[in-house]
């Protein structure tokens, strides 16, 4: 059944997606209210309640990398690096964990 998919694929990915967000929007000190926003607005979008994601911001899951699909992965970096844009500020090691994050996707930085 598609709750199923949603349960054991989707949600995972969706938490994991959140996790790496969270992550990058206290590089640079705080989480501003713009990261935070756009964080609860890439979880709703995906079926995720305020709450949850809430409770994701406090305490994230561990991300695991090898079961992302290229689709997954992709998504996972466009949303990084919009987060990194958020605040209208981008410091160098908001840069350096994008960096990173590309590289555990799997994507050359060529």
């Amino acid at each position: 059944p598609l709750y199923l998919v949603y349960e054991n694929h989707y949600k995972p990915m969706i938490k994991a997606q959140i996790a790496l967000l969270t992550e990058l929007a206290g590089r640079d000190g705080h989480i501003d209210e713009r990261e935070t926003e756009l964080i609860m607005r890439i979880g709703t979008a995906h079926g995720l309640s305020r709450e949850e994601i809430a409770d994701l911001i406090q305490t994230p899951v561990a991300i695991e990398w090898d079961n992302l699909s290229l689709e997954d992965r992709f998504e996972m970096l466009h949303n990084v690096v919009a987060l990194m844009k958020a605040d209208n500020e981008i410091f160098d090691e908001e840069i350096r964990y994008c960096m990173d994050v590309a590289t555990k996707l799997g994507f050359p930085l060529e």
